[in-house]
Order: C-alpha cells, then structure tokens, then sequence
C-alpha cells in the first residue's frame, strides 16, 4: 500500500522496500536498512523510512531510534533521517485524520483512538459498517492521498513525531 501511494503520487521519491514483521528482530531490521542503504550508492536530501512497527516491543519510538542511530553510525547526516514507524501500522496513521474518516465514512462521531491497536482490524470494521469491503491496495492508498500528515499529528503520537521531522518540507501531503 505505502509502496503503491508513493510511486503514484511522489514519482521523484526513490523507494527501497525493506523486510518487517513480528519475525524480524529489529537488529535485523535495522542491519537490512542500512545495508539497502548501503548498495543504493545515492546522496540523497532526504533519508526516510517509513515502516510498520508492527508487534516490535520497543514501541514505535523505540524503533525510530534505533534505525537513525544505525543510519547515523553508517555515516548518514542525522539531518537527513527521517522516520515514520506507525504505531502499529500504516492504517493507524490513516485512522488519525479524523476529518478523512468522517467524510470518506459518513460518520461525523468518528474520534481517532486506535493508537497501538491493530488499525487494519479498525479500518475494516469502520467499511463494514457502511456495506463495503477495505482492499488495502485500493481504498488504503485512497485515503492515504486524501489524509494530511498536519491533520494526523494532532491525534497520533506516531504521526505527531514524523511530521515534526517534516513539517518545513514543501510537500502537498504534509
């Protein structure tokens, strides 16, 4: 899904998938990172990773820190790193704009508070409520070209740390 909505809507963004979940450690999930980091050979302006936390016990934040201080170890310019671990997964940032979920639902009641849970459950529940089905590829890169990282980070911890490594970035998605 986050693959999809960055090649169809940031085509000047280069994207390097990386391997999670619960059977990756997050040594390893840091190891992977900055070994595609590594082979990628780029100087890029920016270095973001954008990943589930998914059932990682160190919580999110916990994870963020431990990516840009392997990035950082690796010679990364710390002002280049920026990191967005949804707490739990990606659905969960959608889940935060409140203002998208209540249009795209018609549910003017929705509040967001589904941080740490298991926000694809939540989603899918919210569309079963209305008669129809959540395809993560289609309806999940909807909304997240709809939602706004600023709308997000008034709800979400995770968000709130992301878009405060973004914010003076020029980009119509923040």
């Amino acid at each position: 899904m986050e693959r999809t909505f960055l090649n169809n809507n940031m085509g000047y963004v280069h994207v390097i998938p990386v391997s999670n979940g619960s059977s990756w450690t997050l040594k390893n999930i840091c190891a992977d990172i900055v070994s595609k980091y590594r082979v990628a050979r780029a100087n890029p302006d920016f270095v973001v990773v954008w990943m589930d936390r998914e059932k990682q016990a160190c919580g999110s934040a916990g994870v963020e820190h431990a990516i840009r201080a392997a990035l950082i170890k690796e010679g990364v310019d710390s002002g280049k790193v920026h990191i967005c671990i949804p707490d739990r997964m990606t659905e969960n940032i959608i889940l935060a704009d409140e203002a998208v979920i209540r249009q795209e639902l018609g549910n003017p009641a929705y509040s967001y508070s589904s941080e740490g849970m298991n926000g694809k459950s939540v989603i899918r529940s919210l569309f079963k409520a209305t008669n129809r089905n959540y395809k993560e590829t289609f309806d999940g890169v909807q909304l997240l070209k709809k939602m706004r990282l600023v709308r997000c980070a008034q709800t979400s911890a995770s968000a709130d740390r992301f878009y405060q490594q973004v914010k003076h970035v020029n980009c119509w998605w923040i």
